[in-house]
């Protein structure tokens, strides 16, 4: 499942719009009723773009940080280093989503 602990709010928002796209594929299973796929198609390519932007944003950031003076970025970068532990995979967020019921 999500991890709840970075941003409660967040993670319960993720859960809420995955079960709305997996009501609407289950609805257009039992219907046969296409529009219903693509409602969830649509929700999920709205997400994707999202996210494609979240990173393209990300990189920009991090190209202008590297860019700029060391000076001007040592502050911010060690405020990070201790407020967030390092990348590790093992954290990775888990889907339990399916859409086997």
């Amino acid at each position: 499942g999500l991890n709840d602990e970075p941003i409660p709010d967040l993670s319960e928002g993720m859960k809420q719009l995955f079960l709305y796209i997996h009501r609407c594929l289950r609805l257009a299973d039992l219907t046969h009723e296409t529009k219903h796929v693509a409602d969830g198609i649509k929700i999920l390519e709205m997400h994707r773009d999202n996210w494609m932007l979240a990173i393209e944003r990300a990189a920009q950031e991090r190209a202008a940080g590297e860019s700029a003076p060391a000076s001007a970025t040592s502050a911010p970068v060690q405020a990070q280093s201790q407020a967030a532990p390092s990348h590790d995979s093992s954290d990775e967020p888990r889907s339990s989503f399916s859409l086997i019921s």
